[in-house]
């Protein structure tokens, strides 16, 4: 993993209807390109697996 990052989109002012986005790039042990990921979801521990599973899905995809 080269980088993560989360944020919390679509907040009210109940702060009850929030959701956490993570981005994720991944980057192949033999030194191939990239592959991103991101996951939505309104659980911040269940949006980085979504997004690492999102990445690897690309990664596995791509070759």
């Amino acid at each position: 993993m080269r980088s993560y990052e989360e944020r919390s989109i679509g907040a009210s002012d109940e702060a009850g209807n929030a959701q956490a986005c993570a981005f994720i790039e991944l980057r192949p042990v033999n030194g191939s390109a990239e592959h991103y990921g991101v996951g939505i979801d309104g659980n911040i521990i269940t949006a980085p697996i979504k997004a690492l599973v999102s990445g690897v899905n690309r990664n596995a995809s791509a070759l």
